[in-house]
């Protein structure tokens, strides 16, 4: 009785062993492809980074240094000015 159900044992799990081997491929290649996409979106978001400090670099390059003191003063004086009608 023992060998029987043992010999149904084995059976039973070199059926299921396919089965079992391939869902653990799966994994392995779920697990490569979704690496590929947060790589994509970082190096995506680099460019991205770059690209801005590359325009702001361009539009700080827009007035001079005297300009953009005048600038700021009269931003400096206009929220004064705000505060002072509340």
């Amino acid at each position: 009785m023992k060998a029987l159900l043992s010999l149904a044992l084995a059976a039973a799990l070199l059926v299921a062993w396919p089965a079992v081997a391939q869902q653990q491929g799966r994994g392995a290649q779920w697990q490569k492809q979704g690496v590929q996409p947060r790589e994509r979106a970082r190096d995506e978001r680099r460019e991205f980074r770059r690209e801005r400090m590359e325009r702001r670099d361009g539009e700080r390059g827009r007035f001079s240094r005297e300009e953009r003191d005048k600038l700021r003063q009269d931003l400096l004086d206009a929220n004064r000015e705000m505060k002072g009608r509340r």
